[in-house]
């Protein structure tokens, strides 16, 4: 999957994506396409998988130290599989650049292309 994360909970996860540009990242509730872009909740939708329960919730920020703790109280400690999805609202054309810091692997897919 382009866009999964695993790795032991103690491992440090940081995505920040530096963009050059005014831009906002927003979880993708059901809306038409007449609709206003302030209307989006400001987040991506991380969806976590931990010994076979599964829980969904909006992270308004990609940066994580769990230091062993389970990364949501619903879900036992121990390993987890966390999927982050929603929108980039770019506001104005131009380059951008994504950053992750993290220990373990990573894929980060935009329009279904492999960016990082």
């Amino acid at each position: 999957m382009p866009d999964v994360w695993t790795g032991p909970r103690s491992w440090l996860v940081v995505l920040g994506v530096a963009l050059l540009g005014t831009t906002a990242v927003a979880a993708q509730p059901q809306r038409s396409s007449g609709d206003d872009d302030d209307e989006y909740q400001p987040g991506l939708i991380g969806t976590y998988t931990a010994a076979g329960a599964t829980v969904e919730r909006i992270d308004p920020d990609i940066a994580f130290d769990w230091k062993g703790a389970s990364p949501d109280s619903r879900l036992s400690v121990g390993p987890f599989r966390v999927r982050w999805g929603g929108r980039l609202l770019v506001r104005q054309p131009g380059r951008y650049r994504w950053h992750a810091f993290l220990s373990g692997t990573i894929q980060v897919s935009v329009d279904g292309r492999r960016v990082l």
